[in-house]
C-alpha cells in the first residue's frame, strides 16, 4: 500500500496507480478510500468504463444503488454494447424495484348502488 502511496506522490497524474491502490483496499474492505481513489482515476481518465463500473461495485455494496446507477449509466453512454455494464444495469434495476413502495390501494368502493346515487 506504501508503495503505491509513493508513487502517487511522484506521479499524481497516472491514474492506473490509483486504480492498483483502489483495489488494494477493497481487499482490504476499505471502501471509503478505494471510492476516493476510483474518483480520482476517473479525473485524470474520465472515459476509462472500468473505473466506473468499480466505483459502481462499491456503490452497490455499500447499498447506494442511486450512485452506483449513476456510474452504471456513465459506463454504458461511453459504451452502450458493455456487457459487463448492461448486466450491472439490469441487476441495480431489479433491485430498485424490489426496495420500490408499494403503490397506494384503490379508493373504497362506494356501498350505494348506483341507482341510489341518482337524485329524482
Amino acid at each position: 500500500m506504501s508503495d503505491y502511496s509513493e508513487a502517487i506522490k511522484i506521479n499524481q497524474q497516472d491514474a492506473r496507480i490509483y486504480e492498483q491502490r483502489a483495489a488494494v483496499e477493497m481487499k482490504l474492505n476499505d471502501t471509503d478510500k478505494a471510492l476516493a481513489d476510483y474518483s480520482e482515476a476517473i479525473k485524470l481518465k474520465p472515459n476509462e468504463i472500468r473505473y466506473y463500473l468499480y466505483r459502481s461495485y462499491i456503490y452497490e455494496t455499500k447499498n447506494d444503488i442511486k450512485s452506483s446507477m449513476a456510474d452504471t449509466d456513465r459506463a454504458l453512454k461511453l459504451d452502450p454494447n458493455n456487457q459487463e455494464a448492461k448486466s450491472r444495469k439490469a441487476r441495480l434495476e431489479a433491485r430498485q424495484a424490489a426496495n420500490a413502495p408499494l403503490p397506494p390501494p384503490p379508493p373504497p368502493k362506494s356501498k350505494a348502488s348506483p341507482a341510489a346515487a341518482r337524485t329524482p
